[in-house]
């Protein structure tokens, strides 16, 4: 696996929101070659991170072409572990790592990490001592009976639902729990009574955030859907990323080609008038030639028919 340069995607949301983002501090005598140029590589990425980073202490919110290409990634990810019968259990922004693989690169390859719940083949939301997990678990997988189990073991649509709250993360730079400051039990009562992402909280969505595709959002609907059965399969949901990327790659060109038109049109009409102006002058030009010619020869003529005149007159007195 290669490097991952630029952090995780927790990291560059933190980041965009306008925190800093510290770096192990740890002392470079005691790092082996391999962290060295691990560390090397994370300074490069976050170098290149802050040229597109906003000013400090300003959310700023990625782009379209930022939030469809991280996501895709993601979901192709996510889509190749499905394909090959795997569940991640552990989606969340923090295990999306970030690589550059140019220094040129603007937007860094997302891609998954931390795969120690898919290889148990079960998830503990609990398990880290922090609430972290359990903000991105699905409602089902934390029903639990009398005695505290679980009764229902995640499977991949609960994938989907860590999917959804990591596209919604990403949209918002939030999520729609309140701070309970590591309070399971009061994250976890809220989580059961999520209604999922429905119609008023699209239609706030759209307010809240005009610029994100609409498809985007109906996508995020899906996936935050409580009904398990509704969520869409990681396929599906790649092939709606990618389909929504050649319309807004299209909608971008629109202004780009209008612009074009409109110069074409203004040089042409540069052109025409050059040329209308040249021809213009050429007429001028020789109706000025032509008007002179004609006065220059009505004088030589006026000046000859009075001398003529002049000649016969003398001519006839002296003949007379």
């Amino acid at each position: 696996m290669s490097f991952a340069n630029g952090g995780s995607l927790a990291e560059l949301i933190r980041a965009r929101q306008g925190h800093h983002v510290t770096e192990d501090m740890r002392s470079s005598d005691n790092m082996t070659k391999e962290e060295l140029i691990a560390s090397h590589k994370r300074r490069l990425g976050k170098r290149i991170e802050r040229t597109y980073e906003g000013p400090s202490k300003r959310i700023n919110y990625f782009h379209n072409d930022e939030l469809l290409l991280l996501f895709r990634n993601i979901c192709d990810g996510l889509e190749f572990l499905h394909s090959k019968g795997i569940m991640h259990l552990d989606l969340k922004p923090a295990n999306v790592l970030l690589n550059w693989d140019e220094t040129n690169d603007t937007i860094p390859r997302a891609m998954l990490s931390d795969f120690g719940s898919s290889f148990a083949g079960v998830g503990n939301p609990e398990r880290t001592g922090q609430t972290g997990t359990m903000e991105y678990t699905s409602p089902e997988a934390l029903y639990k009976d009398e005695r505290g189990r679980l009764l229902k073991e995640r499977s991949f649509k609960s994938d989907m639902w860590s999917l959804g709250m990591i596209l919604y993360e990403m949209i918002f730079f939030s999520l729609p729990w309140q701070d309970y400051d590591n309070n399971y039990e009061e994250l976890n009562e809220e989580i059961l009574n999520y209604a999922g992402f429905d119609e008023q909280a699209l239609e706030m969505a759209k307010k809240r955030r005009p610029d994100v595709p609409i498809r985007i959002l109906e996508l995020l609907r899906k996936l935050l859907d409580r009904d398990v059965n509704n969520r869409p399969l990681a396929s599906e949901v790649l092939e709606e990323v990618m389909s929504t990327e050649l319309i807004v790659e299209k909608k971008d060109k629109i202004p780009l080609i209008r612009k074009q038109k409109m110069m074409k049109i203004a040089l042409f009409g540069i052109t025409l008038l050059k040329t209308l102006t040249n021809k213009l002058g050429l007429l001028l030009m020789l109706a000025s030639v032509t008007i002179f010619s004609y006065y220059t020869i009505w004088v030589f003529v006026t000046v000859s028919s009075a001398c003529i005149e002049r000649q016969i007159g003398n001519g006839l007195s002296e003949y007379q």
